[in-house]
């Protein structure tokens, strides 16, 4: 089994997933808590505690809160400032079932209560019943026409059910009406994402992080804006290989990618790895390419399947039929396991093929492991051979990758005086140059059973955008 170097990344995630919840949606000093922050305090009892719980659930002591919100609507059963502070503690701490009885207690006495049908609108959404949520916010709108915190909480409302082209359209008129407000550049931003029109929405990241430099949240999703799969990707790589001793230079890989949809991406690619990698190849000087066809469809946020098609091209015998398939599943926690395998056909070579198996494990947010074992049979040997693969990657959010790998394989041949081991190691590094242009290095060394061979490859990415 010959290690080659790709030149596109592993998949990762499927692309333009959420990049919002409902944990980081909103600061805890949402707008709609105007009316307990600004109550008038006269002097009573109720009012001083009131305010000491607000103070705890604004800081995220939820707990600490709610035992103090408790004995006060105890005490005091028709104040309804504690009554609405106690449902937003609940929303703010994920207790939403909670909260939303907390909210529909206030509106049965008050039905027109503006701030508990934004209150209840945002707990069903956080909550993830959307539908629900959108009567709430319409009904705080008829209640005070044109209410900013209802509008945008329609917003958020969309967001969260993935709706990106309603979204959009509350935040424009937001934005239009409120111009120094960051928040809704935000949601603006994150509209779009949703909509996959990524040069809006790094301009309405960008001025969300122009009104407020400290905003991380701008500019976290700007940086993982760099790392996302584009609309048109073209990839083109040369190098030079030493084999054994011999050396040859030449065009290594062609690739052009289209992502017609979020979630579906087709590529083609031209392979000429093997004949500048292959002891025998390289010796003779032949050229042996191989044409692809592929698809990468990220299906939800659990699964993904990637599936393609070649035709290895030999000047000297049949032409090769070739197939591979890789399926990923992802977890909450990012880590994701692969399982894939390849198969190569032709009316005059055995049948080979190999099976694999990965995992990606993230050990914090630019640093990961990706462990991999392959299985082998080339229907020359009997002996099935095995190769293990560690590596270490490192992706900054401005978009540098690097990864560093090592390799170790038995071949299993049982052939006197030949090695029954290799291993090696490897280095890629994906650079960005600009919002378009990238480059991209890769080198691989391998001890091979016959020699030792050394790549050194280089390459650009250009990427397209709409």
């Amino acid at each position: 089994m010959k290690k080659t170097i790709s030149p596109t990344k592993k998949w990762g995630k499927p692309p333009k997933l959420h990049f919002f919840s409902s944990a980081k949606l909103f600061p805890v000093n949402l707008v709609f808590v105007v009316l307990v922050c600004c109550l008038p305090f006269k002097g009573q009892a109720q009012y001083a505690e009131l305010e000491a719980a607000r103070h705890l659930a604004i800081s995220g002591q939820h707990q600490a809160a709610e035992t103090q919100l408790a004995a006060l609507v105890q005490q005091h059963p028709d104040f309804q400032p504690a009554q609405l502070l106690r449902a937003h503690n609940h929303a703010w701490g994920k207790q939403y079932a909670l909260a939303i009885q907390g909210f529909q207690k206030v509106l049965e006495n008050d039905p027109d209560n503006h701030d508990a049908l934004i209150g209840l609108g945002y707990a069903y959404a956080w909550s993830g019943d959307t539908p629900k949520a959108l009567y709430p916010f319409s009904k705080a709108q008829r209640v005070q026409p044109g209410s900013v915190e209802a509008r945008n909480g329609l917003g958020h409302t969309y967001l969260i059910a993935g709706n990106g082209t309603a979204a959009a359209k509350v935040f424009k008129d937001l934005v239009k009406q409120f111009p120094e407000q960051s928040s809704y550049f935000m949601g603006l931003g994150q509209a779009y994402i949703l909509k996959d029109e990524i040069k809006n929405a790094r301009k309405a990241l960008s001025e969300a992080l122009s009104i407020d430099p400290n905003n991380k949240t701008a500019q976290e999703l700007l940086d993982r804006l760099r790392t996302e799969a584009s609309v048109l990707e073209f990839d083109a790589w040369g190098g030079y290989s030493n084999v054994g001793g011999d050396q040859r230079y030449g065009l290594r890989i062609l690739q052009a990618s289209y992502q017609f949809d979020p979630k579906y991406t087709v590529y083609a690619r031209y392979d000429n790895t093997l004949s500048l990698d292959n002891i025998d190849f390289v010796t003779r000087r032949n050229e042996v390419p191989a044409a692809w066809v592929g698809s990468f469809a990220g299906w939800n946020s659990k699964f993904a399947s990637r599936l393609e098609v070649g035709r290895r091209f030999f000047d000297y015998r049949n032409d090769q039929q070739l197939v591979k398939a890789e399926q990923v599943f992802y977890t909450r926690s990012a880590f994701n396991i692969r399982v894939g395998g390849f198969a190569g056909f032709s009316s005059d070579l055995p049948t080979e093929w190999y099976g694999y198996t990965s995992m990606y494990v993230p050990l914090g947010k630019i640093f990961s492991l990706e462990p991999s074992y392959f299985y082998t049979r080339d229907g020359v040997n009997p002996n099935p051979q095995h190769r293990a693969l560690l590596a270490a990657k490192l992706r900054h959010p401005k978009g540098f990758e690097l990864t560093i790998g090592g390799f170790y394989g038995k071949p299993n041949l049982n052939i006197e005086g030949v090695k029954d081991q290799i291993s090696g190691g490897y280095a890629i590094a994906l650079i960005p140059f600009s919002k378009i242009v990238w480059g991209q290095l890769a080198i691989n060394h391998e001890d091979g059973i016959f020699d030792q061979s050394t790549v050194f490859a280089a390459g650009l990415k250009v990427r397209m955008e709409r």
